[in-house]
Formats: C-alpha cells, structure tokens, sequence
C-alpha cells in the first residue's frame, strides 16, 4: 500500500494548527542559525521554509515526486538560494556535506507502508552528522477492536449485488485502507503494538500479539490502528480516532458479535517485501467458557491481482525451490563449453527433459535464448 503525498496532504498538516505548531516548536529547539538541515519527502517544502525561517544555512530536500511547487515556494519567499531540491529517492543521494538537523513528516497514517522507516535510518546513517537531531523523534503505532458498520459497509456493499463475488470480497477484506473513526468507535482500551525509535533504533519490521477482555456486548467490525508521534521531549500529536486525521482500517472476514468476558486476540505484523510492505493478522475471539467464535487468517498478499505464489516469493522469508525452467537454464548453462553448438546442446536438453519441447524448434529457442544472454 505505497501512498505518495500531494500538496494537499501538506496542506492539511497546516490547517492542523496544533501539528504545525508542533513542527515549528520542535524545530526551534534544535535549529541554530548557520546549520545545515535535511528535509526528507518534503513534498512542497512546508518544512524546508521553517528551517530557512529559523536560520538554516543551507535546506537540500530530498523528494521523490515532482517537487515544482516547493521550489515556486522557496523562490516566492526568498530562499531560493538556500533550499536545494533533489528529485531522487534517498537511498541514491549522496549529499555534498551532512546535515545537524533531519526532519520529515510521517508519509501517511502508518510508517510500515511503502518505503517505511527504511529511508529515515538510511538518512540518518548517511546524511547526518553524529549526534544530529532526528524530528520526529519517535512514533507509537496503537491499535485496538472497533465497530463501524458503515466503514465495512463501505468496504463489502460493491460486492453484494445478487451475484456470488466471494472471491473479491475475500480479496478486499484482506485489503488495509485509511478510514476516519471517532473515539466511539472503539470497543477495548488502546495498546501499543510497535515503538520506532528514529533517532538510535534500526526497527524495519515489527510483530506482536494484541488481546483484548471485552466489558459490553458489541459487534466487532476489525481493528483500527493509528500513530502517537514524539517530534521531541513534550512535544507530539496523536492521530487517535476523532482526530482531523484518518487512521488504517484491518477488517475482518465477518462481523463478530462480543459479549462482557469474551477474549479478543489479534497477532499483528508488517513485513518488508519488495518496495512495499505485507501485513498479517490473525483474530482469535474467544467466549469466557474457552470456545471459539471467530478465527480468522488475513492478509495484504491475498488482497491484490498478484497471485499468491508469486506474492509469497516476494517475502525476504520465502524459501524458494528449483522449478523445472530453472533446471533447464542451469542444464544450458552447464552444457555450454566453448565446443557444442546450439543445436547440439538442443538435442541433449529435449533428451534430458523428455515431453517438455514437441520439437526441436522449441529446445532450440531455448538454447539460443540463453547463449546470447550470456555466452561470448
């Protein structure tokens, strides 16, 4: 679930008066006159003006996406010649001098989504000075049961039509989204699930068991997960349901109904793969007498068109197996000694793999596919 920041996400950070004032408190601290600062996917530049405002030397903003209007900006308020913009991704910058300052706004409801924390530690091990300040400095991802019949309902509605759509909806109920919540919503106490420490830690996964001792009778729709953030000591915002801000939706297969005593447990984890990230999460509801009213396994690998085989090799986990092409390129490869021709090496591979080729056309093929690839 990568999700790229628009202009109008920065412009929401700043109607959100408190999250701008917090930004600008934080950076305050620590931001001197003649220092040198690293903004990371700063998108417009929201940040990178702060810092010039403060004093900054020197502002290189590391963004991905198109970064016109920011550099419109930093010319429309004089510091256009103190931001420089780098339209790259991190991971493949190498800045002219380190920063005493790296800041960034939270790409999204939750770190674990497309590049995650990755490119926050890579900048601070590359880009930072020893000792440089990191805003934010730490984020808390709570999570608890909720109910909300109209968020599942937005979710499965397309999907019940008269006509039998089991397996997309299974696929979208494997599918995480941002969705708003109130505090209402919630039907246990918040608990923490990850701490990611920006500023020593080297977190890039994160799993852990949630449980829940349910005190009302309800109808348990998922659970909603959100960030606490720590910009600096005494300073953060919380994107807690009811805030101005979304939060991430994991549904579950059906709604479960809940009695007073009934036990909620939810195993949670984000694992990298690829670009992206795949999530898990399995929900075990249990009745005050030990019996099962819900079990169910969820994830994002089921919720899009990749099949599950070619999304499990994705995972860093996978254990993966020699299929029959790959004992075929390994039988050319190994067959190719400066004295056998093509053909030669053909008729040996459609003996070695009998009924894999009609005829020798297609061994062939195959043969001379792989000799341009790699033979001189």
């Amino acid at each position: 679930m990568t999700r790229m920041v628009s202009v109008q996400d920065y412009g929401r950070l700043m109607a959100d008066r408190a999250r701008w004032g917090a930004y600008w408190s934080a950076m305050e601290r620590v931001i001197r006159p003649g220092m040198t600062v690293l903004d990371l996917g700063s998108g417009c530049g929201a940040l990178a003006l702060i810092a010039c405002r403060l004093g900054a030397r020197r502002v290189y903003v590391i963004e991905p996406a198109a970064a016109d209007v920011g550099r419109r900006l930093a010319l429309e308020n004089g510091f256009a010649s103190r931001i420089e913009f780098i339209h790259a991704r991190s991971a493949a910058v190498t800045l002219p001098d380190k920063a005493d300052v790296l800041v960034f706004e939270p790409r999204g409801p939750l770190p674990f989504l497309g590049a995650g924390p990755a490119s926050v530690l890579d900048a601070r091990e590359r880009h930072l000075v020893p000792g440089g300040a990191v805003i934010p400095a730490r984020e808390r991802i709570v999570a608890a049961p909720v109910q909300s019949e109209s968020a599942y309902h937005d979710r499965t509605r397309p999907w019940r039509n008269g006509f039998s759509w089991r397996a997309a909806l299974q696929a979208e109920l494997n599918r995480i989204s941002e969705a708003r919540f109130d505090a209402s919503d919630l039907r246990g106490e918040p608990q923490t699930w990850a701490e990611l420490d920006y500023v020593t830690g080297h977190l890039l996964e994160a799993e852990g068991r949630l449980g829940w001792r349910v005190t009302r009778p309800a109808t348990v729709h998922g659970v909603v997960a959100w960030l606490e953030t720590e910009l600096a000591p005494g300073l953060g915002f919380s994107d807690t349901p009811g805030a101005r801000t979304t939060q991430i939706f994991f549904p579950w297969l059906e709604p479960v109904p809940v009695d007073p005593n009934d036990t909620i447990t939810v195993d949670l984890a984000a694992r990298r793969a690829g670009g992206d990230y795949v999530w898990t999460w399995r929900t075990r509801v249990t009745s005050e007498s030990g019996s099962a009213s819900a079990d169910f396994r969820q994830t994002t690998l089921y919720s899009a068109a990749t099949p599950p085989r070619v999304a499990r090799a994705m995972l860093p986990s996978f254990v993966p197996s020699e299929s029959d092409d790959l004992s075929m390129d390994r039988f050319i490869l190994e067959s190719i000694d400066g004295q056998r021709s093509v053909e030669e090496i053909a008729r040996d591979l459609r003996v070695r793999f009998a009924g894999k080729f009609g005829d020798g056309a297609g061994a062939i093929e195959r043969v001379r596919s792989i000799t341009m690839k790699y033979a001189s």
